[in-house]
């Protein structure tokens, strides 16, 4: 009589008995980076790898919990906070058996994260779940042999210690962390901690064998873009590359604009005295619209190579569109100049407001409201003395000195922060091309990844995005309202 196909393992089950973790890997194609076979050899209970995106992290947890599923018996869940994050290493584990006829043996199985429907379960009663942390009911049931936490650091701690750490424990199973740092969350003390021999050189009172944990830099994995490596070193937050490429425990405290100074009259402030503007500097505007607070509206010139100079602001609240119209044309007619903006860049949810101005004549272009590479653009123009605001732009002079990291999402704080979002609206998009041609030359002062990062974008023009204008209906229903199209398309937002 054959075997029972219920007690078989799978690597029986095609073939190749006592295959062993090498040999899986062998079979399937892997072959481990170095900091990965340190994570794949430990023999710790609870292992994680702590590391950026791209560094190797959930492949890794996959094919370390893809031999579970191939004993007899066991319970292999992958956790995310949402069903995408934990398709991720479920489609790695998919691939794999697929790749090598297993998927064949399953008796169920389905692979549709759209609507969270991921499984494998095989004859030899082993089986392979995802799940998501929205649905908690789903977190409820017997012993869990194998746990993968999907980018852990994005779980509520209530989630794994009320559900999770029980299921594993109930099964004396072993718990695979592998994720991205989010600040000393709870993961810091309930995986970091445990799993380190020693802290800061010191014996670590704290550890336990059972654990094991490593922080890994992305450019550990030897098929990272180096390139892509040096551009975010060189436009992300300090605090947010070391997390998101090095790996590192951090945390966003105090003021956001730590080098900004305000001392008119002395060398290297960033609040000048004013001057006489050379007309032909090219002009663009940070518009941040205030429904529920104030409007802030500042106006820049830009210095050649590249410093933006801040010579006049809005800031105040309960005015119509017309009259915020009217003030931002006054003010660029002032002293005899009828000046035409490079751009006026204004937060991209306000589509309604930049329809609105276009019609008035006020094209505006969107802008990129991604926060931390905005911040961190500002950050490194103060630092390379490459922004100055005129000493009577009070209100953003009030905000600079006052803006400050929220702990609890380590972005910064919104409060009194509408001079701060407009500023960093100008930064949205590169200076015009003869401002970047110029400042090549210029480069000496500058980081290597200063360097790198603005001589890779010395040729290009500022990004297409399309003008609010463009979302007016070009189906008026009269000839005139086509015709009023036509003039505010023509005002050309990327003709200076």
């Amino acid at each position: 009589m054959g075997q029972d196909t219920s007690t078989r393992t799978g690597i029986e089950s095609i073939g190749k008995p006592n295959i062993g973790k090498r040999g899986w890997f062998k079979l399937i194609g892997y072959e481990p980076h170095p900091f990965q076979w340190e994570f794949h050899n430990s023999t710790a209970r609870f292992k994680s790898l702590f590391g950026g995106s791209g560094v190797g992290k959930s492949i890794s947890a996959a094919r370390e919990a893809e031999p579970y599923a191939l004993i007899p018996g066991k319970n292999i869940w992958i956790v995310g906070s949402t069903y995408e994050l934990a398709s991720r290493e479920f489609q790695y584990i998919w691939d794999d058996f697929e790749k090598v006829g297993l998927l064949k043996t399953a008796t169920y199985k389905s692979n549709d994260p759209r609507h969270g429907r991921m499984f494998v379960e095989f004859t030899w009663k082993s089986g392979i779940w995802a799940k998501s942390a929205e649905n908690p009911e789903s977190l409820l049931g017997l012993g869990v042999h194998c746990l993968v936490l999907a980018e852990g650091s994005q779980l509520k701690q209530d989630i794994f210690e009320r559900y999770l750490l029980r299921a594993v424990n109930r099964a004396k199973g072993c718990i695979i962390n592998n994720t991205t740092p989010k600040g000393y969350n709870w993961e810091y003390e309930t995986f970091y901690v445990p799993g380190q021999p020693y802290l800061d050189g010191v014996p670590n009172d704290r550890y336990r064998t059972t654990h094991w944990s490593a922080i890994v830099d992305v450019l550990q994995n030897p098929e990272y873009s180096k390139d892509d490596y040096e551009y975010a070193r060189s436009s992300l937050p300090k605090e947010t590359f070391e997390e998101q490429y090095l790996g590192r425990f951090t945390h966003y405290s105090g003021l956001v604009y730590k080098d900004f100074t305000n001392k008119p009259g002395l060398p290297g402030s960033h609040v000048v005295l004013p001057y006489k503007l050379d007309p032909s500097w090219t002009r663009i505007l940070g518009y941040d619209a205030g429904a529920n607070h104030a409007t802030a509206i500042l106006f820049g010139a830009i210095k050649p190579p590249r410093t933006l100079v801040i010579y006049d602001e809005i800031h105040t609240r309960g005015l119509g569109i017309s009259e915020y119209a009217r003030l931002i044309q006054t003010k660029l007619g002032a002293g005899g100049h009828d000046i035409t903006p490079y751009a006026i860049y204004l937060d991209p949810s306000a589509k309604q407001l930049g329809i609105d101005m276009a019609l008035l004549k006020i094209p505006c272009t969107p802008a990129e409201n991604a926060i931390l590479p905005g911040v961190e653009r500002v950050r490194n123009a103060l630092r390379n003395h490459e922004l100055e605001i005129f000493n009577y732009c009070e209100k953003t002079i009030w905000e600079a000195e006052r803006y400050v990291w929220d702990k609890e999402t380590n972005k910064p704080l919104k409060f009194e922060d509408d001079a701060m979002d407009a500023l960093r609206y100008m930064y949205s998009h590169p200076f015009p091309k003869y401002t970047i041609k110029q400042d090549i030359r210029n480069m000496e002062h500058l980081s290597q990844a200063d360097r790198w990062a603005w001589s890779r974008s010395k040729n290009r023009e500022p990004r297409k995005v399309a003008p609010f204008n463009a979302f007016i209906s070009s189906s008026a229903s009269s000839a005139q309202d086509e015709d009023e199209y036509e003039k505010v398309s023509s005002a050309g937002i990327f003709s200076a």
